[in-house]
Formats: C-alpha cells, structure tokens, sequence
C-alpha cells in the first residue's frame, strides 16, 4: 500500500481526519479529488471510505487518484447528491468541508444522516457559519468539540457533531457562542483571537472612514439618500464591533 505521507492533503484535512472518533466507514461528502478519503484509509484512521460528490469531473478525478495510491480495495468513489447515496448503517461518520454553510444546511435538511446510522459528523463551513450553529442547535445535532486554524491566509473552523439526546441546544439566537462558537471561545483558542482582531481592526478602519464620508454627505445637497444608506451600514458595523469586543473579553477573564 502507498505510504500516506506521499498522500498531498492540507493541514485543514487533516485536522478534519484528526477528529474523527470511529473509524470504520467514513462517508466524504463532496469529496473533491478523493485525497482526504485516501489518506484516512492509508493512514489507517479508517478501515473505509466512500468518496461521495454530485459533480462527474470531480469524482472521476478521485477515481483516478484512488487507483493511483493503490486504495480501491478499501475507498469506493459514488455519485451522489449530499447523503442520498449513503446506505442506512453504511458509515459510521460523515464529513462536509469545503462548502458554504447553507449548502451544508440542505444537505444536512434533505439527508438527515443520524437516520442512516451515521454517529457522527465533521463539518467545515466555507461561510456563515453562525446560520450552520443556529440550524444544528434547532435541530437535535449537538456541537461537543470545535477547532479553527489558519491556512493560506484563510481561516477555518471545524465541528464535531453528534447527535443531542435533548434534541435541541436551548441557546438563544444571536447568541455570541453561535457567532463564534462555544468552544472556541471558552478554551480561548489563540487563532479565534488572531481571527477577532483583525476583524476588530478592519470594522473600526471601515467606521472611521464612513464617519469621514457621512460628514461630507451631510454638508452637501441632494444626498440624503446616500447619507442615510452610510449611517444604516455604520450601525450594523457598530452592533458587530460590540459582538467582537464581546467575544475578545474571553481572552480578558
């Protein structure tokens, strides 16, 4: 079998890899090239995988790479729609990475994994990851671990999710913990700190220089429309600074 460190993944998939708890049969969905079911199979982390994406290109490119690295005995490349291709009791956990959050929603929404048997997910939304937090909290999924990086100038955040016998996590709304994430906010996770200071900087360089520009509007006739569009977007960069300083008086206690 081809060694696994020949296998060229991302430090992020291979965070991902890292938390997964069982490791019989992974479902990959939206595998891409194939390489994070490759490695998870040649390194031993999981006996299985399915490489599993809705895109013919893609998957016939993880064909490829699945006989290449001489896994095909044990990683089989499915087309397939979000779960719909999954088995009942096929896999015992599931990834979703690389897309954006209400992609993974729908997914999540139409394939309903935990009644396939799958026991548990890890999940890393490319985007609004807050409406990802809200929709698992409503809708029996349970959030128990979470981890964030930073690769090639972007940022990443991970999810390990099971399934939460009290169905629902009572957290309300808005809720800076599903801004930002519980988990990462009480273990003070120093790249979640990187990640809120430069947002923190970047929203306070923006104000000032809508402040500057509100100014010369109001001095100026025949722009109240525009005047009003500046002082709209500066209360919502007001109201997200308030949420990033909150979250920053983690690091503080």
């Amino acid at each position: 079998m081809t060694n696994a460190v020949k296998v060229n993944i991302s430090e992020r998939l291979k965070r991902i890899a890292g938390m997964l708890t069982f490791h019989e049969t992974v479902a990959d969905i939206g595998c891409d090239h194939g390489y994070l079911s490759i490695y998870l199979v040649s390194s031993g982390i999981c006996k299985n995988a399915l490489a599993m994406d809705v895109r013919k290109g893609p998957l016939q490119k993880a064909v490829n790479n699945i006989d290449a690295f001489g896994v095909s005995d044990k990683v089989t490349a499915r087309l397939s729609n979000g779960f719909q291709g999954v088995l009942k009791d096929e896999a015992s956990s599931a990834v979703i990475a690389g897309m954006g959050g209400p992609l993974i929603i729908k997914i999540l929404e139409e394939g309903q994994p935990f009644k396939k048997g799958i026991r548990e997910l890890v999940l890393s939304p490319q985007s609004e990851i807050h409406k990802v937090r809200c929709y698992l909290a409503a809708n029996g999924y349970l959030i128990d671990y979470e981890d964030m990086l930073c690769e090639d100038g972007k940022y990443y955040q991970l999810m390990h999710v099971t399934q939460n016998p009290e169905k629902s996590q009572m957290t309300p709304p808005g809720n800076i913990y599903l801004k930002y994430g519980e988990h990462l906010l009480k273990m003070k996770h120093p790249v979640l700190k990187e990640y809120l200071e430069k947002e923190l900087e970047k929203s306070r360089r923006v104000i000032n220089g809508l402040k500057e520009k509100n100014r010369s509007f109001q001095k100026s006739e025949g722009v109240l429309d525009k005047s009003s569009a500046v002082s709209k977007r500066l209360e919502e960069l007001e109201n997200l600074t308030k949420e990033i300083e909150e979250a920053l008086a983690f690091y503080e206690v």
